[in-house]
C-alpha cells in the first residue's frame, strides 16, 4: 500500500495512530466571559438532544473561547487571529461572536465595527452578530412553548 492510500485509511488501526485529525472543529470567540460561552454550550447541547446525536461528543467539535472582558469587536477578532492563526488552518472554522447594539451603522463605534469584518474574513475568520433579542430567539427556537401564548 502507497504511504498515501495508508494515511487516509478507514481501518480502526488506522483511524486510532493518525498523528493528525481528519474533521475540523469550529473555534468561537465570544464577546463575553460568561454569558455567551453558557449560551452556545446550551444550544449545542439542545441541537444535539433533539437530532439524538450524544452531547458530549458533540461538543468536542466545538472550541469556545471567552473574550477575557474584550467587548470592542475588533479586539475580539484580532485575538481570534493571534491566538488560533486562522490563515494556516485547514481544518477549522474561525467565528468571532458580538452583540450587535448600537455600534453597527450609525453607533459610535461604526468603524471599529465594520473593520472587525474586514479583518476577520481576510483572515480566513467570520463574524457572527447576535443581537438584543437573541435571548428571545434561544427560547422560540429550543423549548417546546406555544408560540401565540406569548
Amino acid at each position: 500500500m502507497r504511504k498515501d492510500e495508508e494515511e487516509f485509511s478507514l481501518s480502526r488501526t488506522n483511524r486510532f495512530n493518525r498523528k493528525e485529525r481528519n474533521a475540523g472543529k469550529i473555534v468561537i470567540y465570544t464577546e463575553g466571559n460568561v454569558t455567551e460561552p453558557e449560551y452556545l454550550n446550551d444550544w449545542i447541547k439542545n441541537f444535539a438532544i433533539k437530532n439524538k446525536l450524544k452531547p458530549n461528543k458533540v461538543l468536542t467539535g466545538f472550541e469556545i473561547v471567552p473574550s477575557n472582558n474584550e467587548s470592542e469587536p475588533l479586539k475580539i477578532v484580532e485575538n481570534l487571529i493571534e491566538d488560533k492563526s486562522p490563515k494556516t488552518s485547514k481544518l477549522d472554522k474561525f467565528y468571532a461572536v458580538f452583540d450587535e447594539d448600537d455600534r453597527s451603522n450609525t453607533g459610535k463605534d461604526k468603524e471599529n465595527y465594520q473593520k472587525a469584518f474586514q479583518t476577520a474574513e481576510n483572515n480566513n475568520g467570520s463574524v457572527i452578530c447576535s443581537n438584543r433579542s437573541v435571548e428571545l430567539w434561544a427560547v422560540l427556537h429550543f423549548s417546546e412553548i406555544n408560540v401565540l401564548t406569548l
